[in-house]
């Protein structure tokens, strides 16, 4: 059979192409150090790659919100922390005062003292944190507490609301980074209460009341999963899960991704992979669950997973929770606080706070301890006495509650602390599934960059000692 010139030439040209192709594809990967630098070069690994980027961008927002809502969360507690040594001297003064050995400059020179603690505590209660108010509530552009003249006295009545300032976190996760002013510095009569709202508890039909901060622990007690999940190799890894209530697991084996809820779908691992034997999955309210994906057998399957709970208030005995109870009834037999809850919204494990919300606050207490010092001519030495023993309890009450508030940002500090560990062990493996998708193996590339200039190089021999000579030379 007779080829003719021209098809020689142009199956000499295709060879030499493609060649050429692969040692400049090589050389790319080479200098980039990246297998998919467009989505040409691997559709399928360039879409992954966009979904993991997006990932990342995601994590990256969240901790950068865990971090500045960590900073507030700290900041705060350190106020309050300052503002309860106040009171501790305060305290100490005014039981120095209940001496009946003093005499009256005595006296006025301990009113004179408590008056300067006051002027420090409305600072600390007017503390700013990034330009921002810390106990104004959800106003944190104005200051908390604002002097009034009441008379021949002095008032510094709370103006920002009873609201508590949420922060995102991302996934839908919100937290509490602040405790209103009139509750942190007051807060000895309620007029209501108010949930931080992490878990979906809500407030039952039954009124709520106390004169302290209570915290509601929910805690998950066991995962159960539908039996078409058990019988697809997928198994609960215990300990961990925050998920109350029933949600759907979807596992899509042709996208190859897993999802609870409305959550983004995430990447299956790879069942022979150490991360399959602990893989976390998150719905759209931020409840997780751990699953032990590796005895997954490649089935898809959508079916229930169901979370168990139990609750309890400020560490006493915990309830069991079916989600039905629409004004479960606890009670703090200790602070005497009765708390009424709905638990049919209940969503995730965690700790709400519980707030009520009320009118004094130390500041005014201070305030009315130095006058009457000062004043304690016009008083007389039995009523100062009297005076000074009650007030001296309020500012212990005072004191007291500065420390639970203090105690309460601690822990979201350091919940939002976890978070935020959490979100960086995420960064890495998603960086690390982000290698493996884009990055190139140089070894091996460095390898065939070696074989296709000897390819190139063949082609090119045997090609001139079959083609004319001007044909090779106008090829190169």
């Amino acid at each position: 059979m007779r080829i003719a010139s021209n098809t020689a030439y142009r199956r000499l040209t295709n060879t030499l192409q493609g060649n050429y192709e692969r040692l400049f594809r090589a050389q790319d990967q080479l200098s980039t150090g990246l297998r998919v630098a467009k989505p040409s070069d691997d559709p399928a690994s360039a879409a992954r790659i966009i979904q993991l980027r997006q990932r990342l961008s995601r994590n990256e927002a969240s901790s950068q919100a865990a971090d500045r809502g960590g900073d507030v969360l700290n900041a705060g507690a350190a106020r309050l922390g300052d503002a309860a040594s106040l009171l501790s001297e305060a305290r100490a003064l005014i039981v120095q005062a209940q001496n009946g050995t003093l005499s009256a400059e005595d006296r006025e020179v301990i009113g004179t003292q408590l008056f300067s603690l006051r002027d420090q505590l409305l600072s600390l209660g007017n503390s700013e944190q990034g330009g921002r108010y810390l106990f104004s509530g959800s106003a944190t552009a104005e200051e908390a507490f604002q002097e009034v003249k009441l008379g021949d006295s002095v008032r510094a009545l709370y103006v920002g609301d009873d609201l508590t300032q949420q922060f995102d976190l991302g996934s839908g996760v919100q937290l509490g980074i602040n405790v209103p002013g009139d509750v942190a510095f007051g807060g000895a009569k309620p007029t209501g209460a108010s949930l931080s709202g992490t878990t979906g508890l809500q407030f039952g039909a039954t009124a709520s009341q106390g004169q302290t901060y209570e915290e509601l622990l929910i805690d998950q007690t066991g995962t159960a999963l539908d039996p078409a999940l058990t019988a697809a190799g997928v198994a609960s890894v215990p300990g961990q899960d925050t998920l109350l209530g029933s949600d759907t697991l979807t596992i899509d084996p042709v996208a190859g991704t897993i999802a609870l809820g409305s959550g983004d779908p995430v990447l299956m691992p790879d069942p022979t992979s150490p991360e399959a034997q602990n893989f976390t999955v998150t719905n759209a309210d931020g409840a997780q669950v751990r699953l032990d994906l590796s005895g997954y057998a490649g089935a898809g399957v959508s079916a229930a997973v169901t979370g168990s709970a139990e609750l309890s208030i400020s560490g006493g005995t915990p309830v069991a929770i079916d989600f039905t109870e629409t004004d479960l009834r606890l009670e703090n037999g200790t602070t005497g606080s009765v708390v009424h809850v709905d638990t049919t919204q209940l969503t995730q494990a965690g700790t709400e706070l519980v707030v009520f919300e009320g009118n004094t606050n130390v500041i005014d207490l201070l305030q009315a301890t130095a006058e009457a010092l000062v004043s304690q001519d016009e008083i007389g030495a039995p009523a100062l006495l009297d005076r000074l023993a009650v007030l001296s309890d309020e500012v212990e009450r005072g004191r007291n509650g500065l420390l639970s508030a203090q105690a309460t940002l601690g822990g979201r500090a350091k919940r939002v602390e976890d978070i935020d560990r959490d979100l960086q062990g995420v960064r890495v493996r998603v960086i690390e599934m982000l290698s493996e998708e884009q990055d190139a193996d140089l070894a091996e590339v460095a390898l065939e960059l070696q074989q296709t200039q000897f390819a190139l190089q063949s082609t090119q021999a045997a090609a001139g000692r079959v083609l004319p000579r001007s044909l090779l030379d106008f090829l190169r």
